[in-house]
């Protein structure tokens, strides 16, 4: 079972007043933890800047074959100081449902775009199914001609139940798509939150050093 993790951030002013030094340091340690990662079988699916449509600046996701190895390098981010230059928030969630949207023959192109989808139930029926609401959403996304591979289960880690991370190579398939979620809406009863990025191919410091890098591109 596949575990996801997002991570949504801004940047501290701390970031701003770093010296050259403090930056590279921290650059090297970090780029030391994405190798270690890549290592692990983690894939971490690249910067996406929010910044034009949020108040957070950043999103990532990662997926991840089990909670032992993020836990590995969430505590070795940590060391390398990595928290000191942002207010994160984290989300984990248990692999539920595996989409059939992730085709090889559509994967072969770079997507520049990506989204977090968050789902939270206003209530739970007696005779709600979570493979149902899935198998919906999967048509949703066939239709909208989106790309995702997994919806995670974030109960009891979040007040959000699930969370979808969804590709596209252009703003008007997600502007299709979030019509179709609410239209949904009216027979599931949810509220949802959607974070929709532009993937950079860099990652935040050392710009010029991180480009050369493998885990940097975008994938």
């Amino acid at each position: 079972m596949k575990i996801g993790f997002c991570a949504i951030w801004k940047n501290k002013l701390s970031e701003y007043h770093a010296s050259k030094d403090d930056e590279t340091e921290t650059t090297l340690k970090i780029n030391d933890c994405f190798h270690k990662a890549k290592i692990l079988g983690i894939r971490i699916h690249g910067l996406h800047n929010i910044r034009w449509s949020s108040d957070n600046q950043y999103f990532t996701y990662w997926e991840c074959p089990n909670f032992e190895s993020l836990e590995i390098i969430i505590s070795d981010l940590e060391k390398a100081g990595d928290f000191k230059f942002a207010k994160s928030k984290h989300f984990v969630g248990n692999e539920l449902y595996c989409f059939s949207l992730g085709r090889k023959d559509v994967l072969k192109n770079k997507l520049l775009l990506g989204s977090i989808l968050f789902i939270r139930l206003k209530k739970r029926l007696a005779n709600f199914k979570s493979q149902i609401f899935c198998e919906c959403l999967e048509k949703l996304l066939e239709k909208n001609k989106l790309i995702s591979n997994y919806c995670y289960n974030l109960k009891p880690f979040s007040l959000w139940d699930y969370f979808i991370y969804i590709e596209s190579d252009n703003f008007e398939n997600y502007d299709g798509f979030i019509e179709n979620v609410e239209a949904i809406n009216l027979e599931h009863v949810f509220n949802y939150k959607i974070y929709t990025g532009v993937k950079e191919s860099i990652f935040r410091f050392g710009r010029s050093y991180q480009i050369k890098n493998e885990w940097a591109k975008i994938q």
